[in-house]
């Protein structure tokens, strides 16, 4: 199984991810705390596959065009992970910054300050 945790899909498309619902598919990917742009209906998928999803919430990135993907102040994402999911690798984000800072860790590639 392939589990995606605290991350961040959001892009240009309206269906950024894909994904395939045939049972032989059923236990092989999980996403777990994540945001992510999808035009699909996940409330209605087994909670196995989707869990503690914001749904098309825009992530309110500092300069996504500039490709600064911190996390302003106000974004959904802050403090919306698990810190269940935070291995030793992921204790500290893309800047070498300890996480989590709040509560719980934020979701995405950097902790917000």
């Amino acid at each position: 199984t392939v589990s995606f945790d605290n991350g961040i899909i959001y892009g240009n498309l309206e269906n950024e991810i894909e994904y395939d619902l045939l049972d032989s598919a059923a236990d092989n990917y999980q996403f777990r705390n994540c945001l992510f742009r999808i035009d699909e209906d996940v409330t209605n998928i087994s909670n196995n596959f989707f869990v503690n999803i914001l749904k098309n919430s825009d992530p309110l990135f500092a300069e996504s065009v500039e490709n600064d993907y911190h996390l302003e102040e106000t974004s959904p994402c802050v403090d919306a992970g698990d810190a269940a999911w935070l291995t030793p690798s992921l204790a500290k984000d893309l800047d070498n910054e300890d996480r989590p800072k709040g509560p719980a860790p934020d979701l995405g590639a950097y902790e917000k300050k």
